[in-house]
């Protein structure tokens, strides 16, 4: 990947920032890169909103933990619309109706939050009224602010209790299983799920069905151009290699009831 980056001195910052985020998502057709975007009023003349501010990558903590796996093995499904439209394919998971002080919380405050679905733990500026989603192809939640003409900007990361590990595409993770977090054979963090009955340990999610006969798993070996999520599939007839689960696409995630939403951020 690197070898497609030219140096673009003369093009203004928000531009070259823009360039390098579409360029990331043409190669890994992933989303991950919102983590960086966080809408400044300050910046909004340079940036729009779901452009990454590269010049700091400081990410907040997550109570995901190290591995981040909001939206599973999912393909991202993005279309850039010039000059500075991003049209996203994603899932609604809640809307912020009450933000408090996360120091010194009082019981009764955590409760209230939790019964109006209002998560008090978001790692943004967020306000009441701003929409916590899963993006296909981004590992994190994302929380968007409603702007004019039915589109959103992007605030920033978010951790929502029972949407951190796929819930809003699969469903909730049944007993007996669990997610875990192992080092595969080459050192990196991977998700597994173990059964706390039998202990077995598998990395294909209990909650999917069995692959179309087309598609095929392939073994999984990191290179530095993959995402945080990956996987190896391919398909028999076109031969074609993904690094997310067909299993995964807006098509067979409508086939299980799930509500596909397009979202444009500016």
């Amino acid at each position: 990947m690197a070898a497609t980056v030219r140096p673009q001195y003369s093009s203004p910052v928000g531009t070259v920032y823009r360039d390098i985020f579409l360029l990331l998502l043409d190669q890994m057709q992933r989303l991950d890169s919102l983590r960086y975007a966080k809408w400044q009023e300050e910046l909004e003349e340079q940036f729009s909103s779901w452009i990454p501010d590269w010049s700091n990558l400081e990410v907040e903590p997550t109570a995901y933990g190290n591995l981040p796996s909001a939206a599973s093995l999912s393909r991202a499904h993005a279309t850039f619309v010039s000059p500075n439209l991003l049209q996203v394919t994603g899932i609604f998971c809640a809307t912020v109706s009450f933000v408090c002080d996360p120091v010194g919380r009082q019981a009764a405050h955590i409760s209230g939050a939790i019964q109006r679905w209002a998560p008090d733990n978001l790692q943004t500026g967020s306000v009441s009224g701003d929409i916590i989603c899963a993006i296909l192809g981004c590992a994190f939640l994302i929380v968007l602010r409603p702007a004019p003409s039915n589109r959103y900007c992007v605030v920033g990361i978010s951790s929502l209790h029972g949407f951190t590990d796929g819930e809003a595409l699969l469903g909730p993770l049944l007993s007996p299983w669990k997610v875990r977090i192992k080092l595969d054979s080459n050192g990196y963090d991977k998700i597994y799920f173990i059964n706390s009955l039998t202990g077995e340990s598998t990395h294909e999610d209990p909650r999917l069905e069995a692959l179309p006969s087309h598609w095929e798993e392939l073994e999984a070996v990191r290179t530095q151009d993959d995402p945080l999520l990956f996987g190896r599939f391919r398909n028999k007839l076109t031969r074609e290699v993904w690094n997310s689960d067909p299993r995964l696409l807006p098509e067979a995630l409508e086939k299980r009831g799930v509500k596909i939403e397009t979202f444009e951020l500016v």
